[in-house]
């Protein structure tokens, strides 16, 4: 049994622009672009523990963040260290400006390091380099309900 194209338009129910030959494949292919769901980006989280010195891996990063989403942690000193490190100024700007993100690295001990150095670590972080967030390691994973301050 064949059934007529009014048929199938009916059991279907696509409601398109009048459109005849290619101007109706083109808008039959918009109509079914803007109808499939759209997929966010894969992107890379780096651990960058690593000198930020000119011509080394940081300039990689700047390369790989051209073509994907990409995280560095930047980690001075098991966090932002004391002062301002011109090296890393520079790495996180170069890394930002090719369109990458960077984020803090601060650790808590499992919650045994007081919250008062974790948020000091936090705000050194603020005042010495241009960041996008935080990676606080070291997080508990149970429920004592003395950790949920973290």
């Amino acid at each position: 049994m064949q059934s007529s194209p009014r048929q199938f338009a009916s059991v279907v129910s696509l409601r398109l622009p009048r459109c005849a030959g290619l101007s109706r494949f083109v808008c039959l292919l918009i109509f079914v672009l803007n109808a499939v769901p759209r997929v966010a980006a894969l992107g890379i989280l780096v651990p960058a523990y690593f000198s930020p010195a000119a011509g080394g891996y940081w300039s990689v990063l700047n390369q790989a963040a051209d073509r994907v989403p990409l995280v560095a942690i930047m980690n001075p000193n098991n966090g932002p260290s004391v002062s301002v490190n011109s090296n890393y100024t520079l790495a996180v700007g170069a890394l930002r400006k090719a369109g990458g993100r960077v984020i803090g690295y601060v650790y808590s001990s499992y919650a045994a390091r007081p919250l008062t150095e974790v948020k000091a670590d936090i705000d050194r972080y603020h005042a010495f380099y241009s960041i996008d967030g935080f990676f606080v390691d070291e997080m508990t994973n149970d429920s004592d309900v003395s950790h949920l301050a973290y």
